[in-house]
């Protein structure tokens, strides 16, 4: 084989691998956007469960987020779709990382960033609804924990609470959670009402209603103020419209 042939041959050798290696980066490109999607993908499924699952019990979301969710979700399909037309005319990693794509990143991780603060706004709310009583800690400044009766009872209740607030903290999976919530409140409600307090009648009325989803300002006494200054805790009880 003379020296022209053989720099000829190296010279095709030094293509193919070449070639090669456009190919594994180009590969490996694609397995990044195509996990970047499946992340967002995952998240979008999650959210319309939630949605779905949400509804169906009857939980109520803001009539904005609703709106903003379809756009949205119409907006990105509409970025999917040019994107895979542009990749089906040119199958190549350069066709994918355009302007659309990082436009479409943006905008999803945007977007379930807000809807994942909403759901958890939306979840709180209805916890609250169902149970918005005494803190521990609360209760253990407002009742005799001397008496055996209270002592049974808070145990009890701190119990319960721990488990319900458990559950508050993480968006429900499945609609047994929003069952069990109810339960846990009733469970509260009544454990609650079990305490000996010896209180002012007035104090009684007033714990009783914050108990049970809110007291009104007309419960708010003189005689209620002074009591939750000399138990240290008034400043854990707020004013909400």
């Amino acid at each position: 084989m003379s020296i022209i042939e053989r720099c000829k041959n190296l010279n095709n050798n030094i293509d193919k691998i070449i070639d090669l290696e456009k190919t594994k980066g180009e590969t490996e490109d694609l397995n990044t956007i195509n996990n970047e999607l499946g992340k967002f993908l995952e998240k979008i499924n999650f959210v319309k469960n939630k949605v779905v699952l949400f509804k169906t019990k009857n939980i109520s979301f803001d009539v904005d987020f609703e709106n903003n969710l379809k756009s949205n979700l119409k907006l990105i399909l509409d970025y999917l779709t040019k994107i895979q037309k542009k990749f089906d005319e040119e199958p190549t990693i350069k066709s994918l990382k355009t302007k659309n794509y990082e436009y479409l990143k943006g905008k999803l991780d945007e977007s379930l960033k807000n809807y994942d603060r909403i759901m958890k706004e939306t979840w709180n709310n209805f916890c609250n609804e169902k149970y918005s009583g005494e803190t521990i800690e609360k209760l253990k400044n407002s009742i005799d924990l001397a008496t055996d009766n209270n002592k049974e009872s808070f145990n009890k209740y701190q119990y319960k609470y721990n488990e319900f607030m458990k559950l508050k903290n993480n968006i429900p999976e499945y609609d047994t959670i929003l069952s069990k919530i109810s339960s846990l409140a009733n469970e509260l409600k009544e454990i609650y009402n079990k305490f000996d307090r010896n209180i002012p009648k007035d104090v009684k009325n007033f714990l009783n209603a914050v108990n049970s989803g809110g007291a009104s300002l007309n419960l708010y006494t003189e005689e209620v103020k002074e009591w939750l200054n000399s138990k240290g805790v008034i400043s854990e009880y707020k004013i909400k419209r």
